[in-house]
């Protein structure tokens, strides 16, 4: 997947470089009209190896890495000058946990199934610098903002064991908001020589890489059903610090196509 993303941005890169020698100079007269942006992302790149190190070990756990779906996101974004621009985004991106697995004694045997779902909403004001203003154009952007984020773990226990401890339940279900970082870069491919003429402006693809510096204590439930738990559940963990998303996008200009053109 990076490697085809990669390969995918080399080619459109060189494409709108070959593609569009045109350089527009007409800030006076287009860069003031808004500019929103839908479109789809394919997160990848989730990591909580601290989490997943510790649910093997101390929860018995299978599961090493998360799922995720699709994403989606609105830009809102409007120039400021020549060669930059401002915004602000706002995504939600779905990712979850699901396991299965059974404590097996000489008569008697505990089926666990853990559901982890977790939800981010991420808002990011934005900053980006657009190199050559051209029908075919290429952009790099940073962003600072929050990301709210719901995290939900859910157990169901099945057990022979008489008296047993474990019984499962909700074990953590709590609203997060942390700071939050962006770095991105992107290729947008307008639909005509004056992208910003047309309702329909362009189409873009985006690499971007997010990072929120939180920590959760997950564990806080689960170790009270753990008879002389270890240490390691009383640590606050991350899990969902960083990760890369590979978006498509369409823009709109929403004050629409100028009379006469």
């Amino acid at each position: 997947m990076k490697h085809f993303i990669t390969l995918l941005f080399t080619a459109i890169l060189a494409f709108s470089n070959l593609h569009s020698e045109i350089v527009l100079d007409r800030f006076e007269e287009y860069k003031f009209k808004p500019i929103v942006t839908f479109g789809v992302g394919f997160p990848f790149g989730q990591g909580a190896s601290d989490f997943f190190k510790i649910f093997q070990s101390e929860i018995g756990g299978n599961s090493d890495k998360f799922s995720s779906t699709p994403s989606g996101n609105v830009v809102f974004k409007s120039w400021i000058s020549r060669n930059s621009r401002i915004g602000i985004s706002a995504s939600y991106h779905k990712i979850n946990v699901f396991d299965d697995y059974y404590v097996i004694g000489e008569y008697l045997t505990r089926n666990h199934i853990n559901e982890i779902n977790i939800g981010t909403i991420p808002l990011i004001a934005k900053w980006e610098y657009i190199p050559y203003d051209k029908q075919f154009r290429s952009y790099v952007g940073a962003g600072l903002g929050l990301v709210a984020s719901q995290i939900t773990w859910k157990e169901r226990v099945q057990s022979t064991f008489p008296l047993d401890s474990r019984k499962g339940g909700v074990h953590f279900d709590e609203l997060s908001i942390s700071p939050a970082i962006e770095l991105y870069s992107g290729i947008e491919l307008g639909f005509d020589e004056y992208p910003e003429s047309l309702f329909l402006g362009s189409i873009i693809f985006e690499l971007d890489y997010k990072y929120s510096p939180q920590s959760v204590d997950i564990f806080k439930n689960i170790k009270t059903q753990i008879n002389d738990y270890s240490p390691k559940l009383d640590k606050k963990v991350s899990m969902f610090s960083g990760y890369f998303t590979f978006s498509v996008a369409l823009s709109f200009n929403l004050l629409g196509k100028r009379s006469g053109e």
